[in-house]
């Protein structure tokens, strides 16, 4: 799971445990994600968007909660959208 404050800008990864309990597993701080109004799940990757900036991102979340980011689009490449589905 991948927790996100678009306000702060801080961020969080954890998981769910098999008994509904969760391990949060790492903290990322303010700034290392930029600002985005929209973050999509799409087959174990992460998207990032931001629908002012029309910048966006791409990343895979590994196991062990750190994010590793695969690719920086930039603005304009995806035009301005408001909803984005995975």
């Amino acid at each position: 799971m991948f927790f996100y404050n678009s306000g702060t800008t801080v961020a969080a990864s954890g998981r769910l445990e098999a008994d509904g309990n969760f391990t949060e597993l790492h903290e990322f701080p303010a700034g290392q994600f930029g600002g985005w109004t929209h973050i999509v799940s799409v087959g174990g990757l992460l998207f990032f968007y931001n629908s002012g900036t029309t910048v966006a991102a791409s990343g895979r979340l590994e196991a062990d909660g750190n994010f590793t980011e695969l690719h920086e689009f930039p603005a304009g490449q995806f035009g301005g959208w408001t909803h984005i589905v995975g």
